[in-house]
């Protein structure tokens, strides 16, 4: 599982993404960021707000190719947003009341 910050900015092209942890897998700098950035710009089930701060954990999947190999990828399985706090300006995660 990889686990990554993301935030996206007023413009549509101000993205940032930072790696956050490794879990039990293998990051490769040379491949790895660009499929990150492909999982994430393609998914569809999340709708990032602006100006504001995710926690996205992503696990290691294959696209189904024709022979010989399938094409590496990533799935988003979980996202937390996180709340600024503005009196602090330290973003945290929401509490939950039941």
């Amino acid at each position: 599982m990889i686990i990554v910050n993301y935030w996206q900015g007023l413009d549509e092209e101000d993205v940032r993404i930072d790696l956050v942890s490794v879990v039990n897998d293998v990051f490769c700098v040379f491949t790895d960021p660009n499929i990150l950035t492909e999982a994430i710009e393609n998914q569809e089930d999340i709708e990032f707000k602006k100006e504001t701060l995710y926690i996205l954990y992503l696990q290691r999947a294959s696209i189904e190719a024709p022979y010989p190999m399938a094409d590496p990828s990533f799935g988003i399985v979980h996202h937390t947003e996180l709340k600024d706090d503005y009196s602090t300006g330290v973003w945290s995660e929401p509490v939950l009341n039941f």
